[in-house]
């Protein structure tokens, strides 16, 4: 009978937690659209309301893969120009930028890490040619994606403003760049695959 009472007490404290956290989140959710709403940005006809794109960014940055890493690689930018279209454009642009950059600071990033720690490299000098170049042809290579979160606005002179969120899934974002380095650097250095392949491995990141 202790037992049962013990383990629903638990019960009851785990359940509390979790509404408590709910409503953390919730809190958040509400103060940010309130925030985006009070900026003049507003949802668009036909798609969801501001709150529920919110949500669904929110979701999407705590969401995790098998190996309990982020799943995605998310930015949200904002950007005014005369047209919806341009303003559209130019904020979509920001965000693949950004992504682009983290990219580079986190995959890249441990690649240069790996050929820093590297004993065997024979050729660490054109390979580090060659990764600073490939970091400048990531954005291009990212090709569109749709935004989660999409606003309208309009600014004092009668600007559209855009706000945008987009998300990238890491793992694709991985693969492409494991599978372009590994052609570049074979075309383009000395090393032997085995040592590429030592520094594309990321598994143990």
């Amino acid at each position: 009978m202790k037992n049962f009472k013990y383990i629903t007490l638990i019960f009851a404290i785990l359940l509390l937690q979790a509404s408590s956290c709910k409503t953390g989140e919730e809190n958040f959710i509400a103060k940010e659209a309130k925030r985006i709403t009070d900026q003049g940005f507003y949802n668009m006809p036909g798609d969801l309301p501001v709150m529920k794109q919110l949500e669904e960014s929110f979701r999407l940055r705590q969401e995790k893969d098998a190996e309990g890493r982020p799943r995605y690689y998310l930015s949200t930018q904002e950007a005014k120009a005369e047209t919806f279209a341009a303003a559209k454009e130019q904020a979509q642009q920001l965000c693949l930028a950004n992504i682009a950059s983290q990219i580079g600071s986190n995959i890249l990033g441990r690649i240069k890490s790996n050929l820093a720690n590297s004993e065997s490299a024979k050729d660490a000098a054109s390979v580090t040619e060659v990764i600073a170049a490939y970091q400048n042809t990531v954005m291009s290579k990212l090709g569109r994606t749709e935004p989660i979160v999409i606003l309208k606005g309009q600014d004092a002179r009668g600007f559209t403003k855009i706000f945008m969120t987009v998300k990238y899934d890491m793992k694709s974002a991985e693969e492409m760049v494991k599978r372009d380095l590994r052609k570049e650097l074979k075309q383009k250095t000395n090393e032997l695959q085995s040592e590429i392949d030592k520094m594309l491995d990321l598994d143990d990141e």
